[in-house]
């Protein structure tokens, strides 16, 4: 497994491999190419007519395409690596070699002088740079006059204590001419809770666990939750270090952010409140987590960026979970009026399994982070998995890699969950 670090304004490459050897071993050869990224020379939205970008394609095998790929721009081959415009509008470029589609590169090519944001959202009291660019991209910010919701500020900076939408223009001209406006997100990190739930399919009383998951799902959107099955068809190798590390005796069991258990009956209104105490509460780490899915093979990106800094006992994991498996589940509430499982069978025999954990992309307890500042934006790339070995055909299930996702818990040296987030397989979440 290969982790790369990236650091921003500085990059900084990691490479951290898991053998049954405490021996360095560079496998770098070893890794097959499964997905292809284009990157440009530019990394704005807003772009001037008289800009050329220049294009790179690289695979996740650390290799340059370019010169054997096939670049679009909005659908139309270009000629070379390179494009330059003759007309302001949105362009739209993409990359193909081998049979691998890349990312979409979007630019609005403008005709007049600029406004560019050094980021589109940032921190309570987090520092953003303004600037003012000519068509060609030359620099004009000494030119310009900065307005922040209608105000203007002394020089090109602005942070805010307050979160919200701002609007952001500048004036030049001796204020006779105005950019078109961007906007400026200042947000607080939300936090979500992490909600794991030790189960298996022959466990009888698991399915009041499922029933609080519903519940909990039905009431937040501040849950992340990974079932974790044992001596099942679905059972995750791994599930028995998990129980062991974190006190877990019997079935089923719910754990709150990975170290706290929930109450019994966790489906009761009690424990349910228990659960989403600290739900949406605002705290200082916000994760985010790209991903790009190319037929089975699925590429995963996280950030991190924290209004404090982050320290080295702090811990990444990266799960990939699986929804939409039928299995029977044996069910002991089916003599329990008022159970949402009452007079359903016992096992249920079209019972459908969510949020199963397949498999890690890191330790499965997390991968120790390097100490990073506040407000420093720290980048994790992890090597494709190809999720169709994780695909069961079995009791008539069918293999979809949409039904797969990313949890992504920040943990501390306790193994407490500091923060979580989620998304399926394909999309991306930003910091929230």
């Amino acid at each position: 497994m290969k982790i790369r670090y990236l650091f921003v304004p500085f990059l900084v490459l990691s490479i951290v491999i898991y053998s049954c050897s405490a021996d360095y071993l560079d496998n770098r050869a070893q890794v097959d190419l499964s997905s292809i990224t284009l990157k440009a020379n530019i990394e704005t939205t807003n772009i001037g007519i008289d800009q050329t970008l220049e294009f790179t394609v690289i695979g996740n095998d650390d290799v340059d395409y370019t010169a054997n790929s096939v670049i679009t721009v909005n659908g139309e081959p270009i000629e070379g690596t390179s494009h330059s415009f003759t007309e302001g509008g949105e362009y739209t470029f993409e990359a193909t070699y081998s049979g691998f589609s890349s990312n979409a590169l979007t630019y609005n090519v403008v005709t007049e002088k600029y406004l560019v944001i050094d980021r589109s959202k940032a921190l309570r009291t987090q520092t953003v740079t303004f600037q003012l660019l000519n068509p060609n991209g030359d620099d004009a910010t000494s030119e310009a006059t900065f307005f922040v919701n209608g105000t203007s500020i002394s020089g090109n900076t602005f942070s805010s204590n307050q979160e919200g939408v701002y609007e952001v223009y500048a004036t030049y001209d001796n204020g006779v001419s105005q950019t078109e406006p961007e906007t400026l997100e200042v947000f607080v990190p939300k936090r979500k809770v992490v909600y794991e739930d030790y189960t298996g399919a022959w466990c009888g009383w698991c399915v009041r666990v499922t029933n609080a998951v519903h519940l909990l799902k039905e009431q937040s959107d501040d849950v992340v939750v990974v079932a974790i099955h044992n001596n099942d068809e679905m059972t995750f190798p791994q599930e028995v270090q998990l129980r062991n590390t974190f006190g877990v005796a019997g079935f089923p069991t719910a754990k709150i952010n990975r170290t706290d258990t929930a109450p019994n009956p966790e489906d009761a209104p009690s424990s349910i409140e228990y659960a989403l105490a600290n739900a949406g509460t605002e705290t200082d780490i916000s994760i985010a987590i790209n991903t790009e899915l190319t037929g089975n093979m699925l590429t995963v990106q996280t950030k991190l960026i924290s209004e404090n800094s982050i320290p080295s006992t702090h811990k990444l994991v990266v799960y990939i979970y699986q929804d939409g498996l039928v299995f029977p589940q044996t069910n002991y509430y089916v003599n329990t009026p008022g159970s949402p499982y009452y007079q359903m069978g016992n096992p249920i025999e079209d019972f459908v399994h969510n949020d199963v954990l397949e498999t890690s992309l890191t330790n499965i307890f997390g991968d120790q982070l390097q100490s990073t500042n506040a407000f420093e934006e720290l980048s994790i790339n992890f090597d494709a998995v190809d999720l169709s070995t994780y695909g069961d055909t079995s009791n008539g299930n069918t293999y979809d890699p949409s039904r797969f996702g990313v949890a992504v818990y920040v943990v501390d040296e306790n193994n407490n969950a500091l923060n979580a987030q989620h998304v399926k397989a394909g999309l991306n979440v930003d910091f929230e």
